[in-house]
């Protein structure tokens, strides 16, 4: 890792790569407020928060691709969160939840991965700082989270409205 080293402490900045001792072999990493690695198990870990060393997330399924996001400081706190794929598509998210962007349906805050709500096959995932989407085995976008300048893609926005909690299918233009 190189950087700006919170996990290391608050004012530490590394400017050429350390290997940070325990880390497990990765074979993707996400990087954001909590960076998190993909092990060839499937089992997923995380370092951040000021934790100096890899922490396994748990009650975790086995994955096959990781995303991570982080909120940019605001008003309103809003802590890291990650999303993961199961090997049958099935998304999982965990951390932050206060703008929806976990898509469980609500707001609560989960420290271990929950399904995402609507049962989607998705093939992939990408997570922003206060939103996620993931596109379906069938080639659908579904978004979810905040939606204050439209950035789901689902037609509308909400600046001072409810974020969208569950996955809404993004509008297809060639339609």
């Amino acid at each position: 890792c190189w950087g700006w080293a919170d996990a290391l402490g608050p004012t530490l900045r590394i400017l050429a790569p350390i290997k940070i001792s325990g880390a497990p072999e990765f074979v993707t990493l996400a990087l954001g407020g909590t960076d998190c690695g993909l092990t060839r198990d499937g089992a997923v870990y995380c370092l951040g928060g000021f934790e100096s060393v890899w922490r396994r997330v748990p009650f975790a399924p086995a994955f096959v691709s990781l995303a991570q996001g982080h909120s940019e400081p605001d008003p309103k706190p809003n802590p890291a969160h990650a999303c993961a794929l199961t090997a049958q598509g099935i998304a999982h998210c965990w951390g932050g939840n206060s703008l929806g962007q976990l898509g469980t349906g609500d707001l609560m805050a989960r420290p271990t991965p929950t399904p995402v709500a609507g049962g989607h096959v998705f093939s992939t995932l990408a997570v922003g700082g206060e939103s996620s989407c993931g596109v379906t085995v069938a080639g659908e976008a579904y978004c979810w989270g905040v939606n204050t300048e439209g950035q789901l893609g689902i037609g509308t926005k909400s600046p001072f409205g409810p974020p969208v909690q569950v996955p809404t299918r993004v509008l297809d233009p060639l339609r």
